[in-house]
C-alpha cells in the first residue's frame, strides 16, 4: 500500500513538471531557450521519474508507456561526403542542423531545427533556432548565397543583399537594378530597420572567430550561420550548398547540382596527377602591413594542391588565412616558380603598377620571370561562383599552369597573366 502511494505520489508530480515544461515549450516560436537552472533539472526530474514509472510491473502502474516525443522519434543521418561542419538528421516533424564551431574543436556554433511552414510546430523539440522552411523572403549578407541561390533557381526568395556596391555577377547587378534585390547596406553595419520592414525570414551571414551578438541577433529573425568558408577543402565548401537547398526548399536540385560539381573536380583533380612538373606557388599581395595569405587547410590551399602545384604555405595547417609580414614570405617566396594574386582594382593589375605600388615586389623571382597570375575579383564573379563551383576553378589552374595539359578550346574566365 505505502508503495502505491509513493508511485501514485511520483506520477502525479512528474505530469505536473512535463506539463509545466510542455506548455513553456509551445510558447517558443523562434528559439528553444532555458533561461535558467530549474528548467533543465525539472527536465531531468521528469524523465527520471518517467522512466521509474515505466520501469515498474504494470501492474502496480497507471502508466505502461508513454507517448514518443520528438526527441525520441526515430532519426535518419544525412551523410555528408565532404563537409566536415555539418551534422544533419531527419525526423518525421522536423530536421535537425548542427554546425560545429570552426575555431573552437568540440564545440557546437549553432543548431537548427527546420520545419516546413505547411506543417504546425511540433509540441516536443530538442533545444535550437526554428527556421521555417522554406524560406520565402531571406537575406544575404554575402553575395556568394546570392548566386548560390540563383544558380538553383531561387534567387526570388532572396529579398536583399548587404555589401551590394562590390558584387560582380551579372545576374545579381540586374536585379539590384530592376529593384527585385534590395540593398541592405554594409554586412558589418546593416539597415536594421529595412530588413525588418521588408519581413525577412532568415538571414544568411558568414560568423567570425568570437563574434559577439549583436542588434542582427536581437531581432526576432533567425541567423543563419554560414560558416561554409571555415570547411578544410574546396568540395567540402561546396557541399553546403545541400544545407541551403533545404532553407530553400529545393533539396533534390542541391543535391544534384553538387554531384555534378563532384564529378567535374574529381576529373580535374585525376587529369592534375599527369602534369610534368609540380611548380612552386606563392599567393597574393601585401595589404597595408600585412600579407595574408591561404593557410595550407583552406579550401583554396587545397585547390592549390589539387591543380598539382607545390603551394609554398602548405605546412600552414590552418583552415582559414594567415597574416605575414613582407619579409617572411620574401624569405619563403622569393624563388616560387608562380604568383597567383587576388585583387579588387577598377583596371586591371599589371607588372608595372604593382611595383609602382612596392617596388620591393621586383625582388620576386615569378615578377622578373613573367610568371604572375592574376584575378581582378572586381571584373569577375570570382568570388559569386567559384566557392560553389571549384570545378571551374581547378579546371583553369590545371591548365594555366600546366600548359601540356591545356586543351584546345580552354579560355578562362576568371583568371589571366598580366600584363606589361
Amino acid at each position: 500500500m505505502l508503495k502505491r502511494r509513493v508511485i501514485s505520489s511520483a506520477k502525479a508530480v512528474a505530469i505536473e513538471i512535463i506539463r509545466a515544461l510542455h506548455l513553456k515549450e509551445r510558447r517558443k516560436e523562434h528559439f528553444q531557450l532555458l533561461p535558467n537552472g530549474l528548467y533543465r533539472l525539472g527536465l531531468h526530474f521528469a524523465k527520471a521519474l518517467s522512466l521509474l514509472i515505466v520501469v515498474l510491473p504494470c501492474g502496480m502502474s497507471m502508466l505502461s508507456c508513454h507517448e514518443k516525443t520528438s526527441e525520441e522519434a526515430t532519426t535518419s543521418d544525412i551523410a555528408f561526403r565532404y563537409a566536415t561542419l555539418l551534422s544533419v538528421g531527419r525526423t518525421d516533424s522536423f530536421t535537425r542542423v548542427d554546425i560545429a564551431d570552426p575555431w573552437h574543436k568540440g564545440q557546437t556554433a549553432a543548431t537548427y531545427l527546420l520545419i516546413p511552414s505547411d506543417k504546425p510546430l511540433p509540441k516536443h523539440l530538442p533545444q535550437g533556432i526554428i527556421v521555417r522552411t522554406p524560406l520565402k523572403r531571406a537575406v544575404a549578407f554575402s553575395a556568394v548565397h546570392a548566386a548560390l541561390a540563383e544558380n538553383l533557381g531561387c534567387i526570388g526568395q532572396i529579398i536583399g543583399v548587404c555589401d551590394a556596391d562590390y558584387i560582380c555577377s551579372a545576374p545579381l547587378r540586374k536585379a539590384l537594378a530592376e529593384g527585385s534585390l534590395a540593398n541592405f547596406g554594409q554586412a558589418m553595419q546593416p539597415a536594421i530597420e529595412q530588413i525588418v520592414a521588408h519581413k525577412a525570414d532568415g538571414l544568411l551571414i558568414s560568423p567570425f572567430r568570437d563574434h559577439v551578438p549583436g542588434p542582427v541577433e536581437r531581432i526576432g529573425i533567425p541567423v543563419i550561420a554560414c560558416a561554409d568558408y571555415m570547411e578544410t577543402s574546396p568540395l567540402g565548401r561546396a557541399e553546403w550548398m545541400r544545407f541551403y537547398g533545404m532553407l530553400l526548399g529545393c533539396e533534390a536540385r542541391a543535391d544534384s547540382l553538387f554531384d555534378e560539381v563532384e564529378a567535374r573536380y574529381m576529373k580535374w583533380k585525376a587529369i592534375a596527377t599527369k602534369a610534368k612538373s609540380h611548380p612552386t606557388l606563392m599567393v597574393d599581395l601585401r595589404t597595408g602591413p600585412v600579407w595574408y595569405v591561404a593557410g595550407g587547410r583552406s579550401t583554396m590551399g587545397r585547390l592549390y594542391a589539387d591543380a598539382g602545384l607545390a603551394y609554398l604555405f602548405a605546412s600552414d595547417t590552418v583552415s582559414g588565412s594567415v597574416p605575414l609580414d613582407f619579409e617572411r614570405v620574401y624569405t619563403r617566396c622569393s624563388e616560387a616558380d608562380y604568383w597567383f594574386m587576388k585583387y579588387g582594382n577598377a583596371t586591371d593589375y599589371t607588372y608595372a603598377s604593382i611595383a609602382a605600388n612596392d617596388a620591393r615586389y621586383k625582388r620576386f623571382k615569378p615578377w622578373n620571370e613573367r610568371h604572375i597570375v592574376g584575378c581582378n575579383t572586381f571584373r569577375t564573379p570570382f568570388y559569386e561562383e567559384t566557392p560553389f563551383h571549384p570545378d571551374k576553378l581547378l579546371e583553369e589552374f590545371v591548365q594555366t599552369f600546366h600548359p601540356e595539359l591545356r586543351a584546345s578550346y580552354f579560355s578562362a574566365k576568371y583568371i589571366a597573366p598580366l600584363t606589361e
